[in-house]
């Protein structure tokens, strides 16, 4: 039997009451879950209560309104504990519709907790919803858009987001359901943006912010700021109206005092007011812009009233006086009130002010000293207080000063500020040295009146902090250096110098050795540089160095041997033993510098001789930042650089016709995760080019006379129907060497291939995008009729960031060209299965070597074929860009590397060319002739050969890139 007390808790059915609840029976249960001595304990409480509510909710015919809300609230009470519960909803839900406030209310109590936007009961919520929102009683309209606003599914968005527009731009709203309208409207804006169409809203937008509630206009304002930000055109004229508000609070002090919070009159209304305007340019109105200027001086000049204020009142006026130094730096229009910002800030840089203020005026000033020299000036002045900052207790303030002392440098000060970083990296944290390394490296080439002072100075980080000296720094001094006779010797002196320390680090001694091998000669005449010291001082790391750094060495020392013949004996021996190194790159180093050593000296010179200048690949003037580029050295002559990968390339001008960049590089990972850039395949033999001179074509004797071309004759068959079809991606990594076939967000496969007479290698780089790792990582190669495919085994674990490699080997057969190899591949991330297939760039025109022929013997095959057989095809193609035979010429040579030859056809838009598909065991030539019809963009193909799968296969291909 119910508690009579417990029917005391009656409420009116449209005003809400907000005392404490009298549901005896939830205290009585809470209190003895409570009560529970242990898990087991509280579990059997839990199970028992639970049971009775199933039954009460399964026999009782009629439950009234009380018990439903009672027995919804223990659930969700049982919910919070953690437990699962399967039953129930159906009684919310109907809470929902309930007339006393007290069960509507648990209703939603019950949603928020026991529902979710994927939930499969929202459906049945919708229309409670809508009926909320449609009544006059506030309250029910409140609880309705709380409850939308938190939720926030797509199905609600698209069913009630209209009825929210209305209720929102409705007159009759009041303010507290307009204010919890524009916050709703801003939440399905920000998860569903095409639920709110900001072109639409931009006049509603401006009767809105006539709204007298400054509640309610502080929400609207939120709503437009939101939009805004993402179509900023479609707001742009509520900019008036809003500097109008600006001046009415800031400069009229027109507001109620409910809301003034610590004496500053609405802080979050000036905020986004403020914010709304740095997202447009000053207004060309003079009086409004004279309104804006003198709001901002206001403010400005409010500072000073933070003197003896309570922390509230400083933290409201100093987030509407950061907001307002914002705009100044966005509109940059008023040098006085640049100025006076600057001035500002430099006060809140000072150690007596809270950090947070702090951190806040050092990003300011950055952005000050960013907008042009005169700024930067300014901001120049408060350097010892920004250097103090450098040291400060807390790291954050450490590293906005780093950025802000970056940002303030220039000529006149880069000295002093390099040396003040140098000075503080010796101390500095382990979290940001990496950091300052680099902001050190580029103000040093940046600012640098000579080199000779940035030379120093990136020996100086070498010797402070070598391991966060990255190679693209020390590639960078080796190009400088280089580039300029000037400083070689001081160069070659100062490495020398440097090796002499017991603690010079291995960044030091790769730096020395390419320095040395290349300008050592420049001081060899001094005793204490002579050729033997300079050895010697290499020798002594060469143990202790890795790999990379024995080969850089290597490549030093036979220069050493072509340039010091004295020491050539101590050398040689060093070759003799590391020719066996079990690391491949060392070991080819060292056998083929032994080779070159014991050769004819005319060759030795030929080959050793002394590294060209480097090219600039970027113009520019004393602003250039040359880290922020590719600038690691590459030379065809012998480098004493780090190892460059060989192999065959694309030209630009192939890849820019099908807008691809034709070296990718992978940036999803660190330095040192890279794929090595040692060529991962070794040597392949290199392909000859056939004579077609030296022997028949197919069988096909080449005693005919020489004719004209002849006329195409019947269309013969284009292979297989069910062809797989070429797609952009494909058709663009078809025709390079090395590039990105798959990337997503939680992987990146990359490839690296060569070929040569019927053979392919293929290396496959896996590297892991995602956070977390990839376990169970499996990969299978599906083979296709033309090409047999061996894959080597790979690794079951990618930690995050780094990658894993897989050795493709592949031998072509003739056989159906109408299909690619497939890769497919599986692992498990953060307990997902994914599952995925990727095409493997391997097409016909890999295996295809060059086919030397003459005109006249050109004439003679092409009349032999017989033009009905199956290896005569002809095909039509309608091309979706206008003919030209100039583009199309390069990615057939270039990039399918087939053979095309001039002067054989009389018009010039045609194409004539040739190639010959190689396997391991034949070779099948192949004759072709592309006719254009350049007025109506349309191409006719005919191929001929000896074998029906090659000409099928290489019209395909044709087609493929004419279309």
């Amino acid at each position: 039997m119910v508690d009579l007390r417990d029917r005391l808790n009656h409420d009116h059915p449209s005003r809400p009451c907000y005392g404490r609840s009298n549901m005896r029976g939830l205290h009585v249960f809470i209190t003895d879950v409570r009560s529970a001595q242990n898990k087991e304990e509280e579990e059997a409480k839990v199970n028992k209560e639970m049971a009775k509510i199933r039954k009460k909710f399964k026999e009782a015919k009629q439950i009234d309104g009380y018990a439903r809300k009672k027995y919804v609230s223990k659930l969700m009470y049982i919910y919070m504990l953690g437990y699962e519960i399967d039953f129930g909803y159906m009684e919310a839900v109907t809470l929902l519709s309930a007339t006393k406030f007290s069960e509507k209310l648990t209703g939603y109590l019950a949603m928020a907790v026991l529902l979710h936007e994927n939930h499969e009961m929202l459906p049945l919520v919708i229309q409670s919803l809508q009926n909320d929102l449609q009544s006059r009683n506030d309250f029910h309209q409140s609880l309705a858009l709380c409850a939308i606003a938190n939720i926030g599914s797509k199905e609600m968005s698209e069913s009630l987001s209209p009825i929210v527009q209305k209720l929102l731009i409705a007159k009759a709203t009041k303010p507290t359901i307009k204010k919890k309208a524009a916050l709703c409207l801003l939440r399905l804006y920000r998860k569903f943006p095409e639920s709110v169409s900001p072109d639409s809203w931009s006049d509603k937008i401006l009767l809105l912010l006539d709204e007298p509630d400054l509640g309610s206009l502080t929400a609207i304002m939120g709503l437009l700021l939101g939009m805004a930000t993402d179509s900023p055109k479609a707001f742009e004229s509520s900019t008036n109206k809003v500097i109008l508000l600006l001046s009415k609070i800031v400069l009229n002090r027109e507001y109620s005092k409910d809301y003034v919070y610590y004496n500053i009159a609405n802080p979050w209304l000036q905020v986004k007011l403020l914010r709304f305007l740095s997202l447009y340019d000053p207004p060309t109105d003079s009086n409004l812009k004279g309104k804006l200027q003198e709001v901002l001086k206001r403010i400005l000049s409010s500072s000073d009233t933070a003197k003896g204020q309570t922390i509230n009142h400083k933290n409201a006026l100093n987030c509407v006086l950061f907001e307002a130094i914002a705009l100044v730096v966005a509109m940059d229009d008023d040098r006085d009130l640049i100025r006076n910002a600057a001035t500002l800030l430099a006060k809140f840089v000072s150690p007596k002010e809270h950090s947070n203020i702090r951190y806040l005026a050092l990003a300011a000033l950055s952005e000050v000293a960013s907008l042009d020299s005169e700024t930067r000036n300014l901001v120049t002045k408060h350097q010892e207080t920004v250097l103090q900052a450098l040291r400060d207790v807390d790291i954050s303030i450490r590293k906005r000063a780093l950025d802000l002392l970056y940002g303030m440098c220039d000529k006149s000060t880069a000295k002093t500020i390099v040396s003040e970083l140098l000075n503080y990296l010796a101390s500095a944290d382990f979290a940001i040295k990496e950091e300052l390394v680099l902001k050190i490296a580029i103000l040093a080439e940046k600012y640098a009146a000579d080199y000779s002072w940035y030379v120093d100075v990136i020996f100086q980080l070498i010797s402070l902090a070598g391991d966060f000296v990255t190679d693209d720094i020390w590639y960078r001094v080796v190009q400088i250096v280089t580039n300029h006779e000037d400083i070689q010797e001081h160069a070659a002196k100062l490495v020398l110098n440097a090796l002499k320390n017991p603690e010079c680090h291995e960044i030091g001694v790769k730096v020395g050795g390419y320095i040395l091998g290349e300008f050592g000669h420049l001081i060899a005449d001094n005793p204490a540089y002579g050729p033997r010291v300079q050895f010697e001082e290499l020798h002594k790391r060469f143990h202790n160095i890795s790999n990379v750094g024995k080969c850089i060495l290597l490549s030093t020392y036979v220069k050493f041997v072509n340039i010091y013949p004295d020491i050539a004996h101590l050398i040689k021996p060093i070759f003799h033993t590391y020719s066996t190194s079990i690391d491949a790159e060392t070991q080819q180093r060292a056998f083929e510098y032994s080779r070159i050593t014991t050769g004819s000296d005319d060759l030795m010179q030929t080959i050793l001789d002394a590294m060209p200048q480097f090219s600039e690949r970027a113009q520019g003037g004393a602003e250039r930042n040359d880290l922020l580029e590719d600038v690691e050295p590459t030379s065809r002559n012998v480098s004493v650089a780090s190892p460059q990968t060989s192999g065959p390339s694309t030209s630009n001008s192939i890849s820019q016709l099908l807008d691809i960049n034709p070296n990718p590089q992978p940036s999803a990972f660190p330095p040192n995760s890279q794929p090595s850039t040692v060529n991962p395949f070794g040597q392949m033999p290199q392909q000859q080019p056939s004579n077609l001179s030296q022997g028949n074509f197919g069988g096909v004797p080449q005693n005919a006379g020489v004719q004209a071309i002849p006329a195409i004759g019947q269309v013969g068959s284009f292979g297989n129907n069910n062809r797989e079809p070429f797609s952009e991606q494909t058709k663009k990594n078809s025709i390079i060497s090395e590039g990105v076939c798959y990337q997503d967000e939680n992987i990146q496969i990359g490839f690296k291939s060569e070929y040569s007479n019927g053979l392919g290698r293929m290396m496959l780089y896996y590297g892991n995008t995602s956070g977390f790792q990839l376990t169970n990582f499996r990969t299978t190669v599906v083979s296709v009729p033309f090409l047999n495919v061996n894959a080597q085994p790979v690794g079951p674990v990618i930690e995050p960031r780094t990658q894993l490699q897989q050795l493709l080997t592949m031998i072509s057969s003739l056989g159906d060209f109408n299909s690619f190899p497939s890769l497919e591949v599986a692992f498990v991330v953060n307990g997902r299965n994914v599952q995925f297939s990727v095409k493997l760039p391997v097409i016909l025109s890999k295996f295809v070597e060059p086919l030397n022929i003459q005109g006249g013997d050109f004439f003679v095959q092409w009349k032999q074929l017989e033009s009905n057989g199956p290896h005569n095809v002809q095909q039509v193609v309608k091309s979706s860009k206008p003919v030209d035979i100039s583009s199309i010429s390069k990615v057939l040579n270039t990039g399918l590397r087939f053979t095309l030859l001039t002067n054989v056809d009389p018009n010039l838009n045609n194409i004539v060319g040739t190639g010959n598909y190689a396997t391991s065991t034949s070779k099948s030539p192949f004759l072709f002739r592309i006719e254009s019809n350049p007025d109506h963009q349309m191409y006719r193909i005919s191929v001929r050969s000896g074998n029906p799968h090659v000409a099928s296969g290489v019209t395909r291909l044709l087609e493929a890139y004419l279309s």
